[in-house]
């Protein structure tokens, strides 16, 4: 998932100066990201096993040509901090909280991801077959239309922030990821769990202004632009571990001994995002 970290940074490099302005424009490359995310399923799923992965494989060795042929960098040689090997350690993220405000927009995003599409891609599958009886060619296309709301919701997003505040955006984000998730915890069709998608739409960037935010006041402590957005990567690493897990076992247990609650998880991350607003609020970022 490092991936994309470097694309992160150069655009922290460009408009990280106006957290607004990084907020938009990363609004509109998650859009992009989302067409990624259509394309990716629909051609995979066409493809199938071994060539899906060979396709993948070529797309980003054209990636690393086109990077390396067609772009420019985005900071000067003298603009650039000295790499130190001592930066690549477990526990980079500890670097993020250096005070109270960059403590709690970390806070913030960590609990966010904790509904990211990658997070709950794993208890998705095992809901749409267990309760939606959904077989490999529906999950499939419910995965393609994900990235359709990813473009939508990078444009809409981006919009929002120009329209209103990161704050606002923030809190709005933030309230529709509570009812999409409360709506797919209670869907027992596919008309149900599409619509609990499409309010997905509005909620997907919800951590985009909490990281321009953050760019603003972890430079404050000198930190450079490439470091937070890896530091961030150091800590949502965690959460790709063991946010999973945690609901899969929130999944069986809500799905034994007579217990038929299996959109648990669901509402789970409705908590936990209700959290991240209280947190950012907390932060206070200006």
């Amino acid at each position: 998932f490092g991936f994309a970290a470097p694309a992160q940074a150069a655009m922290a490099d460009l408009f990280a100066s106006d957290p607004a302005k990084l907020g938009i424009m990363s609004s509109q490359a998650a859009a992009w990201f989302g067409v990624g995310c259509t394309v990716g399923p629909f051609l995979g799923a066409k493809m199938g096993g071994a060539r899906s992965f060979a396709a993948s494989g070529l797309a980003f060795l054209g990636t690393v040509l086109f990077v390396s042929t067609l772009t420019r960098e985005t900071l000067t040689a003298e603009a650039r901090k000295k790499f130190n090997y001592a930066d690549i350690n477990p526990v980079a993220f500890l670097k993020l909280f250096k005070d109270r405000t960059t403590s709690l927009l970390t806070c913030t995003m960590t609990l966010q991801s904790a509904g990211d599409y990658v997070n709950v891609y794993d208890i998705n599958n095992l809901f749409m077959i267990k309760v939606l009886g959904y077989g490999q060619q529906q999950i499939g296309k419910f995965a393609m239309t994900v990235g359709l709301t990813q473009i939508a919701g990078g444009i809409l997003s981006g919009r929002l922030i120009k329209a209103t505040s990161l704050k606002f955006s923030t809190a709005f984000s933030n309230v529709m990821w509570i009812l999409g998730m409360a709506m797919m915890g209670t869907a027992r069709n596919t008309q149900q769990a599409f619509l609990a998608l499409a309010i997905w739409t509005f909620g997907h960037q919800r951590a985009t202004p909490v990281s321009s935010y953050l760019q603003k006041y972890a430079a404050q402590h000198g930190l450079g632009r490439a470091e937070i957005v890896g530091a961030q990567g150091n800590l949502a690493a965690y959460f790709k571990v063991m946010i999973p897990l945690m609901y899969s076992n929130i999944f069986a247990w809500a799905t034994s001994n007579g217990r038929n609650i299996p959109g648990l998880p669901y509402f789970t991350i409705c908590a936990i995002t209700a959290l991240s607003q209280l947190t950012f609020q907390s932060a206070a970022p200006e």
